[in-house]
């Protein structure tokens, strides 16, 4: 199984599609990175950087919403590059020069 869930069981679909987007993210990144989903977490997505691979923690509705999940994979991945966790208004900067 990728990564860990926390508070909820997922079904086979839901599994091979977070593989998925572990895979996209270390592929973009170029390094390992952990997926968790996590239903206590208030955020759509949160970046983890004071751990030895980076710990990409995502709400369970990422499943739900393909654009949700395209936003959550590039936050990562813009996060994991910068070496630091960004602020949700330099992101949008971020993806206006894009």
């Amino acid at each position: 199984m990728v990564g860990q869930i926390r508070s909820q069981a997922i079904v086979v679909d839901d599994e091979e599609f977070l593989r998925r987007i572990q895979q996209k993210i270390a592929h973009l990144t170029c390094g390992q990175v952990e997926l968790v989903l996590d239903l206590s977490s208030e955020r759509s997505v949160t970046v983890e950087m004071d751990v030895p691979a980076p710990k990409v923690v995502m709400h369970p509705r990422v499943l739900k919403y393909p654009g949700l999940v395209r936003m959550s994979i590039e936050y990562a991945v813009a996060c994991i590059r910068q070496g630091r966790v960004m602020d949700l208004l330099e992101f949008q900067v971020l993806l206006s020069r894009n």
